[in-house]
């Protein structure tokens, strides 16, 4: 998966635009994540992504 392009508030995936926040996998994009509470990033907001123990976790913009 290659990203091709990223900027505030967009990214573009193998040629596919992105304007919300993302939890990119190995082998998939999540472009319905959504933090419980605004620009907080809470414990509770990676529960479903640390479920997969990833070897990395990028948090940023």
């Amino acid at each position: 998966m290659k990203i091709e392009k990223y900027s505030f508030g967009l990214m573009i995936i193998e040629s596919k635009q992105y304007t919300s926040d993302l939890v990119i996998y190995s082998n998939a994009i999540d472009a319905t994540w959504w933090r419980k509470q605004g620009h907080r990033l809470l414990p509770e907001d990676l529960e479903d992504i640390l479920v997969h123990e990833p070897e990395r976790l990028i948090i940023g913009t």
